[in-house]
């Protein structure tokens, strides 16, 4: 689908780099996030992020990556909420 575009403007793919890698980033954090949280309502609820913005964030990561962020799996990653939760609490009692 891209290589017609790719085709008639070559730069173009230099050209949004920096945009393509900011986004993908941002998308891998929001998976994190969304592990971490606990989904839909977690992202609602612990973030404050609105319905709109979540949905959005959805089709963004499934347009990048295929699936659903509650399906994907990043090979090699593994995300332990319970870990994450026992460490934030340590580390926001020493504070």
């Amino acid at each position: 689908m891209n290589k017609p575009l790719l085709a008639a403007f070559p730069g173009i793919k230099t050209l949004m780099r920096g945009y393509i890698n900011s986004t993908m980033f941002d998308l891998f954090g929001f998976w994190i996030l969304w592990r971490l949280v606990g989904g839909f309502e977690g992202m609602q609820e612990n973030l404050g992020m609105s319905r709109s913005s979540v949905y959005r964030r959805i089709s963004q990561f499934r347009a990048a990556f295929g699936e659903h962020p509650d399906v994907y799996e990043f090979p090699g990653i593994e995300v332990d909420v319970e870990a994450f939760l026992k460490g934030m609490g340590e580390r926001q009692n020493k504070s």
